[in-house]
């Protein structure tokens, strides 16, 4: 017999205004903006390619530029774009749905900062293309510039680390980090629907409970396939944001597992984030000391 919740399904929007005002928000972008600025300044530097004689200045100061313009042309209504390219709908009608949705709604504050990030991304990507020519190798520093660092990785995962020990549930703590960045993406560029199933207890391979967030549409999806650069989708939004969050311990610490089982930037269907609360004894023995201490309190 299923344990737990009962199945069911809600939708991830905001009911209220988000908690972070536009004027903070736009501080917290030039902040960010700053950051960006001085570390690919820095990388920029290190390659005899793209340094000397100011060349890292110009370079940066296009990236600039074509952003700005990126910008100026996806935020302007209509915002027909966001699914006109996502062709991941389910039906004609789905679709028609969608489409009708974004041209009915205006940007949010948070909308807009992603727009402006995946434009940036985009600027940074077509700038840089003639002066490194393996791809991948690109690719890698435009995630390291989305924050997918390993400084900042390190960190990121330090942290959520903590928040999983301190925590009483570590499945919910993780859905909860889960479902604040699905909060924070906004309601119209994505579309997230969060779904909760008990389980069975009594099944092989020991899961317990399945929390999952599900989007048939993507703002960085959608932008990046409207310029024909679908790819440059796996350098950001859930690339380097939800899954990358939690160490690969976290399973074998915590009996929680948190995967990706399918993307939109990778030709799925759907983005789908899952959280898996396991059984104990379906966990691998613990190469820790930490791991069994923890394993004895769930057990009280």
């Amino acid at each position: 017999m299923p344990r737990g919740w009962l199945p069911w399904t809600r939708q991830v929007g905001r009911s209220r205004a988000h908690w972070l005002g536009d004027q903070w928000r736009g501080w917290l972008d030039a902040t960010e903006h700053a950051w960006w600025k001085r570390g690919i300044l820095a990388s920029l530097r290190t390659d005899h390619r793209t340094s000397g004689a100011g060349r890292e200045e110009r370079l940066v100061a296009d990236i600039e530029k074509q952003c700005e313009e990126l910008c100026r042309k996806y935020t302007t209504p209509p915002l027909a774009w966001l699914h006109a390219s996502s062709p991941r709908d389910d039906d004609d009608g789905a679709s028609s749905r969608s489409a009708g949705h974004s041209r009915a709604r205006t940007l949010s504050s948070a909308d807009l900062s992603h727009v402006r990030h995946a434009c940036r991304t985009l600027a940074s990507y077509r700038v840089l293309r003639p002066f490194v020519p393996d791809r991948e190798k690109l690719l890698q520093s435009l995630r390291d510039r989305n924050g997918d660092e390993t400084t900042a990785r390190k960190l990121l995962r330090a942290g959520v680390s903590s928040s999983l020990y301190l925590s009483r549930d570590p499945a919910r703590a993780a859905s909860r980090m889960l479902r604040a960045m699905a909060y924070d993406h906004g309601d119209v560029g994505w579309g997230w629907e969060e779904t909760s199933d008990g389980g069975d207890g009594d099944a092989a391979d020991g899961v317990r409970e399945v929390r999952e967030l599900r989007t048939t549409r993507c703002l960085y999806v959608s932008l990046f396939a409207a310029e024909r650069a679908p790819d440059l989708a796996t350098a950001t939004c859930c690339s380097v944001d939800g899954v990358p969050w939690f160490p690969a311990t976290t399973l074998e610490t915590h009996g929680v597992r948190v995967s990706r089982p399918s993307a939109l930037s990778e030709g799925g269907h759907a983005c789908v984030l899952r959280v898996e609360r396991l059984s104990l004894i379906h966990i691998s023995e613990p190469t820790r000391q930490e791991a069994i201490s923890y394993a004895v309190f769930c057990l009280k």
